[in-house]
């Protein structure tokens, strides 16, 4: 699995690197916020909001090419294991695997 594979976005959009940018943006700032709503979840133990959030962000990361961000917020979504020690691993997963993504994307020079 890649950080990130942009080939299905870059086919999808007609313009350069600066509608590129625009995507990213909107996906930077929605990442944002999905990942505030993981750690309250988390933190709180709601396991409605934890599984909204998790949706969330895997489309997200789905659309951009972002794979391993969405496998890891696909095993949040679906988990059967809801113990604080199980969500508070697969968070954490998931926040490195943003931070990949957010580096990738900086390679890019997208961010």
């Amino acid at each position: 699995m890649t950080i990130l594979d942009l080939s299905g976005m870059r086919a999808y959009l007609d313009g350069g690197k600066e509608e590129e940018r625009e995507v990213v943006g909107v996906f930077v700032g929605k990442a944002q916020k999905d990942l505030v709503a993981i750690a309250d979840a988390c933190r709180t133990a709601d396991e409605h909001n934890w599984r909204e959030a998790c949706h969330s962000l895997k489309g997200s990361a789905a659309l951009l090419g972002a794979e391993i961000l969405r496998e890891a917020c696909f095993r949040g979504e679906k988990t059967e294991d809801v113990s604080s020690a199980t969500l508070e691993q697969i968070r954490d997963d998931i926040i490195q695997a943003h931070k990949d993504v957010i580096a990738a994307l900086s390679e890019e020079g997208l961010t």
